[in-house]
């Protein structure tokens, strides 16, 4: 779903972002959409209409039923039962749905894509660093979280998982709203370890951790992530993880040091 992101190039409303968002959209080309707030929405299906781009719409064409070992795909004169589920998370139903959807548009254009390929390829998806568990060990978790809508999503995932305590190594590019981000990620047992990731322009590690003050959660800086991520597994106990999240960069700063220090 559109949501706010790099607002000083895209806008400050929902509405703006989705027009410079809708610039994907071509002439009589379908369009698939998942699901949006109302505002997004009327100005994606305006500039569909625009364009007379047929539009198949995730919640009227399309959906998914989530079931209890996967979920169920229905639409576009489709029925798929008993997907597993290659991503974590309950938001993946809607984007697994969506990229279901764009391909059945596909076939229907006439590229050759049995059913079992669908399925195939629903199962054997694989999204390094977003709500990926390092190695397939439940105890580090590595996700791009940069924005709202994000840490929404990683919280809500988080929250079913019944820990005892994150231990957040968090950083942030500097035209990111770092203190919405934190407040979005509402869990229990939440502990900071802020850095700024190797970018040119990062939230300082100083208010990362006023953030973290203001907040009531422990919070302390460190100088580069290696040592943010070395610090947060050498605390990290039982019923407990390591989440590293907040940036792309951050994320594959800490998949470099993983592959070096624990192969």
């Amino acid at each position: 779903p559109i949501s706010f992101d790099h607002c000083e190039h895209l806008g400050e409303s929902l509405s703006a972002i989705a027009g410079e968002k809708a610039g994907i959209i071509k002439p009589e080309v379908p369009v698939v959409i998942g699901m949006q707030q109302s505002d997004a929405l009327f100005v994606l299906l305006e500039r569909a209409r625009v364009l007379g781009a047929p539009v198949f719409q995730a919640g009227c064409d399309f959906a998914p039923r989530k079931e209890q070992n996967g979920f169920s795909f229905r639409g576009l004169d489709v029925k798929l039962d008993n997907l597993e589920l290659g991503l974590v998370g309950e938001h993946q139903l809607q984007n697994l749905s969506l990229a279901i959807a764009a391909t059945i548009v596909l076939r229907n254009q006439g590229i050759r894509l049995e059913d079992g390929a669908l399925r195939r390829g629903v199962e054997n998806v694989r999204w390094p660093g977003r709500l990926e568990w390092w190695q397939g060990n439940r105890k580090i978790l590595l996700d791009g979280a940069h924005n709202v809508a994000g840490a929404k999503a990683l919280g809500c995932y988080l929250a079913t998982l019944g820990l005892r305590g994150v231990r957040w190594v968090w950083g942030m590019k500097g035209d990111k709203q770092a203190e919405e981000v934190l407040g979005a990620l509402k869990i229990p047992g939440l502990s900071l370890y802020c850095v700024e990731p190797p970018v040119e322009e990062a939230v300082p590690v100083k208010t990362l951790v006023g953030y973290g003050n203001a907040s009531g959660l422990p919070a302390a800086g460190f100088a580069t992530p290696e040592a943010a991520l070395a610090a947060a597994i050498q605390d990290c106990r039982e019923d407990e993880i390591v989440l590293v999240a907040g940036s792309l960069f951050l994320v594959a700063s800490a998949r470099e040091y993983l592959m070096k220090e624990l192969v």
